[in-house]
């Protein structure tokens, strides 16, 4: 059965309290949380009295406290937990070695040291673990919706960021606002802003420093350079593919060296901040990644070459055809790209995109030269560099094209300068009455197409991670892969456990996504849960159709998660026995 928003959503005992956890400390440390994330930048915006805003982010705050619980559990979170706690353990055997006197965090986990995840960012893991275990959270669904919340909570502080960048650029609340809200309802950001345990968090620190960048690059100086350094340190600390933005910072730089005199800066000064910047990203990258600590540069370029030179071999569904994740078509990021985006925004980006070609041939280098235009060019910059060294490398993807989810909010940059421009150009029609009527046309055919998106999101809540901008019907199962992560186990799972009367409910699933979800029961259910190797053992197979886009042989299908018209999963009740489905199961612990 599709859940509602309204439905899914929880009521809170009040702002920031409980929040569906059982400890009844968690209550101080719940409110602390909420402060620290938003109070800094909601005093920003409140010193400038922009009233209107801060309740805008408040209410978006509140909407995702109501609702981070709706959401099952992505693939990857439980290796992204490993990788948290083996790197806690380390920090805490080397700063603090009695706080683990007597107790045990996942004995299975090497040390960091025989850890192969080692190259992987743990900057955010180990702060969500730390937290975990300052809470003292022992139930795995507490666990995991701690993180969903930190998931969201830094993005929530990553759209303030982004309010703060464009209005470098606009200096306009309303249109500024206009671009929060594009990169807010952008179905799938939505939905992976709440448990995607790796991409979001480095899409959020890559807008925080983009922002940090552009600040600095306006003021270059110790603080400012400080500051994006803690940024850019932080989002490699993530990925490492975030080592882009320091080396896009220097690029800047440089090719600002020649206009700094003109705006009263001296070149020495630059250099000086530059050389700071570089020194500060390095001490913090090292200090925030324990795997560095000894041997640091040996071991970045150990794990900058693993990034580079990743080999996953597996093949991915797209445009009808499973296709090797090494030998990927050059269009797979744009294709991907556009299908997953609302068609609204993908217009106005073209439109921004051919604003900024325009300019560039009619004014030439002049172009640079002014701090809106020169900030344009950045963030155009930030986003097709990267793009087109993904495509001309012919890097791997799977999964969709989430690994590049971090040139999102640039698109949507973007974007927002397109609907500025398209403002402008109405602004400058010479018949007063004709002028109004334009603008009133383009505000409201704008209100009514990203309403019609916020819409799909609250009828297919919390399946918003299945969204595509030009497919409705069920047939794109056979063309892309939908529910990759298995999120929508949860609500299988919840359907089973109200289906059957049985003490002990014997489950056969084809991937770990329908094992781990069984964490979002409450105790007494999960307990029910069954979990075995084969179908002939199984009262009920559940699938969300992962290498399997065809329907399968099976007679009861008893309940189907939707989202549009997709069925992203199958629930079949196995009232006779059958030997085998050809379904890929890499095991269940």
């Amino acid at each position: 059965m599709r859940t509602s928003l309204l439905k899914g959503t929880r009521s809170l005992n009040s702002f920031c309290p409980g929040l569906g956890f059982h400890n009844g400390n968690l209550l101080f440390y719940l409110k602390l949380i909420c402060l620290q994330v938003s109070a800094p930048a909601f005093s920003k915006v409140l010193h400038k009295g922009h009233w209107a805003v801060a309740t805008f982010f408040g209410l978006y705050l509140l909407l995702g406290l109501l609702i981070y619980k709706d959401y099952g559990i992505s693939f990857d979170e439980q290796l992204s937990r490993e990788n948290g706690i083996v790197n806690a353990k380390y920090l805490v055997e080397k700063l603090a070695p009695r706080v683990l006197e007597g107790r045990e965090f996942c004995p299975r986990c090497p040390p960091l040291e025989n850890y192969s995840g080692a190259v992987l960012g743990p900057v955010f893991e180990t702060a969500t673990v730390a937290l975990e275990w300052v809470l003292g959270l022992e139930d795995q669904g507490d666990i995991f919706r701690l993180r969903h919340l930190c998931t969201f909570l830094l993005f929530f502080t990553a759209t303030l960021f982004f309010y703060f960048l464009l209005q470098e650029r606009f200096r306009n609340p309303l249109i500024s606002l206009a671009g929060v809200l594009m990169l807010i309802l952008s179905p799938r950001i939505f939905a992976d802003s709440f448990y995607n345990p790796k991409d979001l968090p480095f899409l959020s620190l890559c807008l925080i420093s983009t922002y940090t960048l552009v600040r600095y690059l306006k003021r270059p100086g110790l603080l400012t350079a400080f500051w994006h350094a803690l940024a850019c340190a932080l989002a490699m600390d993530i990925r490492i593919m975030g080592i882009l933005l320091p080396a896009a910072t220097l690029v800047y730089v440089f090719l600002h060296l020649r206009y700094y005199p003109k705006e009263g800066i001296s070149g020495s000064k630059v250099l000086v901040s530059a050389f700071s910047f570089l020194l500060f990203f390095i001490i913090f990258a090292i200090t925030f990644w324990p795997h560095l600590w000894e041997h640091p540069f040996s071991r970045f370029s150990e794990a900058f070459l693993f990034a580079g030179n990743f080999t996953w071999t597996g093949h991915i569904l797209y445009l009808g055809e499973y296709v090797n994740a090494q030998h990927l078509p050059w269009h797979y990021l744009p294709v991907w790209l556009f299908i997953t985006t609302p068609l609204l925004y993908t217009f106005l980006f073209l439109v921004g995109i051919a604003f900024i070609v325009r300019q560039v041939i009619a004014s030439g280098i002049s172009l640079y030269q002014t701090p809106a235009t020169r900030q344009d060019l950045v963030i155009a910059g930030l986003f097709f560099v990267p793009a087109t060294a993904a495509i001309v490398l012919n890097l791997v993807f799977y999964d969709g094209w989430r690994h590049f989810y971090f040139l999102y909010p640039w698109f949507v940059y973007l974007a927002t300068v397109g609907l500025s421009e398209l403002l402008s150009l109405i602004s400058r029609v010479k018949n007063e009455r004709q002028r109004l009527l334009l603008r009133n046309a383009l505000a409201g055919l704008w209100l009514i197409l990203i309403g019609k998106v916020a819409f799909w999101m609250v009828l297919n809540h919390p399946h918003q991670q299945v969204y595509f901008s030009i497919f409705s019907s069920d047939k794109v199962r056979q063309q892309f892969e939908l529910d990759y992560w298995g999120l929508s186990y949860r609500e299988g799972l919840e359907f089973v456990v109200a289906d059957s009367k049985k003490e002990q409910i014997r489950l056969f699933v084809p991937t770990i996504s329908g094992y781990v979800n069984s964490f979002m029961l409450p105790p007494e259910q999960r307990k029910r849960l069954v979990y075995v190797k084969s179908i002939a053992e199984a009262d009920y197979f559940l699938t969300e159709y992962r290498w399997h886009p065809q329907d399968f042989p099976l007679e009861k299908e008893v309940h189907q998660v939707k989202a549009d018209d997709f069925k992203i999963l199958s629930v079949f009740k196995l009232d006779r026995v059958y030997k085998e489905v050809p379904v890929f199961n890499p095991g269940l612990p």
